[in-house]
């Protein structure tokens, strides 16, 4: 019984139809020797078609994760019954074959084959201890219906396996579109898994999480546990989720055996159907429109830019006589070659400021960091540990400690957030604008200057055309007090966010540290006499101060790596965002006013054209660009993207 994936295959046809446009404005851009600009299109094009719906399955051990994604797909792809020490995020996509491709962390890679070696997964995904997997990630590649319509499933290690395969989890959660929380109905909720909810959860839009209670079968005839199991949701989930409907029951093993053995009662009684049609929707909808806005909102500003800008351009070189194009262009390349310089100075600034960021950057998390370890000593060494509790009571009593600690700590994070970082940011962005200021102002007038003398060369009063000849550009770079317009999608407010960077797990540690795996005291220790607890009290105190540095210490380097890691690829992020408004934007103009006189000196020199076959040519290529023009503004409004 193949589900239907109707919906995603709307989708994937309204991608491929971008795509297809992409590819013709391209073409059109081609044609009016605009190369780099239509290079930018074609790898919009490209990106666009491998992008694809990445959903992301958590839960802990033993849920059914990859019982639901077999159910989801209507196969056995995954094993699973693999053992709690699964270590490897695996992602389930489309390939013409059966087949697992293994990528080791030493570079290497392995394929098998899934269909003459079925349980060839099981045994190569699989450790027996806390150690790293050699395994950095398995893709499994199936001929699905839904995963040929764009559709990625990543099934990952269970959250309560170590802290080590959390880490795997957590790092794939910017990557996914949705993700899937499995719970199950048989165990309520965990502590392990209210504490993942609470802290890893806390500060994301929960609009693309769903949370699954899986094995619904088993409580299915008990109105008690099924009334439980849903005030812990409307308690737990729902209260988070503004209203969004995304809390659903399942059978997982239900649906899977539905749709093996085309049981259609199986499948009704599972659940599935409205979970899927509810994913599906969020996918191809909301999530749809965010894929498609920016490849639609590039091309039809490209469409602009050809209608009323290089076309015009076009036409007026087509009606200048040759020896007044090699004027022109003599007049302009030293011009040319100057606006190229500005260009790359201004370049190589943004990457000397952006160095200088992330310098800082890394050397102010190291100094928080810093003082969070020489917090937890000294409040250790400062603190009153009985000596009872001490001896009989280490676990308690050192949690005591940490408890304490994180009272000082976590308001102490919060305002370096609010008051240092957050401020060295957005200071840090609007000085590199404020030092690319007059570059960027000083470029942009070479190119109006270059506009203007390529429009007074080439038009003639005593001429006509019935074209648009204005050079400028629809939504020119911003100059002098508006500059701003340039960078500002390099100082949105989305760069303070440091929340998702480890800076949470920091700040929340007097939360979060509570359920890592604690030193659990031997047995043996309550059968000493009170005189022998006593006698080694001393040193039981020292150990649970030693034991609580420890604890925080390794918490705290984790934290650091962690933050370093994820500000310094934001601040990448960010600063490519600047660097290519100079190198696209202004660089398009820059090619674009060498190429197209060199090509109209070209083909008059060649004597392949007159002026008439030249405008009848570039006729056509408006007329395309106009039709394109028309089919990207039904998609945008079938998307409701302005």
């Amino acid at each position: 019984m193949t589900p239907n994936y109707s919906t995603y295959a709307q989708f994937d046809k309204v991608r491929q139809s971008v795509s297809e446009l992409l590819g013709k404005l391209a073409s059109s851009f081609l044609q009016l020797e605009s190369n780099k600009r239509a290079e930018s299109l074609m790898l919009t094009q490209k990106s666009l078609l491998e992008d694809a719906f990445r959903i992301l399955i958590l839960g802990e051990f033993s849920r059914g994760k990859s019982t639901l994604i077999n159910a989801i797909l209507g196969e056995n792809v995954l094993p699973m019954k693999i053992a709690p020490c699964t270590a490897v995020i695996t992602k389930v996509c489309f390939g013409e074959s059966k087949k697992a491709l293994l990528q080791f962390r030493d570079g290497q890679k392995e394929v098998l084959d899934l269909i003459t070696i079925p349980d060839a997964l099981k045994k190569r995904i699989t450790i027996n201890d806390d150690s790293h997997s050699p395994i950095e990630y398995c893709e499994v590649q199936y001929p699905l219906p839904l995963l040929r319509n764009g559709v990625e499933i990543v099934d990952s290690p269970g959250l309560n396996e170590s802290e080590i395969r959390s880490e795997i989890t957590c790092g794939f959660f910017a990557q996914s579109d949705a993700m899937i929380f499995v719970l199950n109905c048989e165990h309520a909720m965990a502590a392990s898994e209210r504490s993942f909810i609470d802290n890893e959860l806390r500060d994301r839009d929960l609009r693309d999480v769903f949370f699954l209670w899986n094995r619904f079968d088993a409580i299915r005839e008990s109105p008690e546990d099924i009334a439980d199991i849903q005030r812990l949701s409307r308690e737990k989930l729902e209260s988070r989720l503004n209203g969004q409907m995304r809390v659903f029951y399942v059978s997982a093993r239900d649906a899977l055996r539905g749709r093996l053995n085309s049981d259609l009662n199986a499948l009704e009684s599972s659940n599935i159907q409205s979970f899927e049609t509810a994913l599906e929707d969020f996918l191809t909808k909301e999530r749809g429109r965010v894929k498609l806005r920016g490849p639609l909102k590039l091309a039809m500003n490209a469409v602009k830019q050809g209608l009323n800008e290089v076309l015009p351009n076009r036409e007026n070189l087509a009606k200048t006589p040759l020896q007044a194009l090699r004027t022109l262009y003599a007049e302009q390349a030293p011009k040319l070659e100057s606006a190229e310089r500005m260009q790359a100075k201004i370049v190589r600034a943004i990457d000397r400021k952006g160095d200088a960021i992330k310098r800082q950057s890394k050397s102010m998390i190291q100094l928080i960091h810093s003082e969070m370890e020489s917090g937890i000593i000294r409040i250790c060494n400062q603190a009153d540990i009985k000596f009872l509790d001490a001896a009989l009571q280490q676990e308690s009593a050192r949690n005591r400690l940490i408890e304490q600690y994180s009272k000082w700590a976590t308001p102490r994070l919060n305002a370096w957030k609010a008051n240092e970082y957050d401020a060295f940011l957005r200071d840090s962005f609007a000085e590199l604008e404020s030092e690319l200021s007059d570059e960027v102002q000083d470029l942009v007038e070479a190119l109006e200057s270059l506009q203007s003398m390529v429009d007074e060369s080439t038009h003639s009063p005593e001429e006509s055309i019935d074209t648009n000849r204005s050079l400028r550009p629809v939504d020119p770079p911003a100059t002098g007090n508006s500059l701003s317009k340039l960078f500002d999608l390099a100082t949105d407010d989305r760069v303070n966010g440091v929340a998702a960077t480890g800076l949470t797990l920091a700040a929340g540690i007097g939360i979060a540290i509570f359920h890592l795996p604690v030193l659990i005291v031997a047995s043996s220790l309550l059968a000493l006499g009170a005189g022998n607890a006593l006698f080694g009290a001393k040193k039981r105190v020292q150990q649970v101060r030693d034991d609580a540095i420890a604890f925080v210490t390794d918490a705290l380097e984790t934290s650091r790596h962690k933050m370093t890691n994820a500000t310094t690829e934001m601040i990448d992020s960010k600063l490519n965002l600047i660097r290519s408004q100079v190198t696209d934007r202004l660089g398009f103009k820059v090619d674009e006013a060498r190429s197209q006189v060199e090509a109209a000196i070209r083909k008059k020199e060649e004597a392949e054209s007159k002026a008439e076959t030249e405008l009848a040519r570039l006729a056509s290529v408006r007329q395309n660009l106009q039709n394109i023009e028309a089919e990207l503004q039904a998609v945008a409004s079938l998307y409701s993207i302005e």
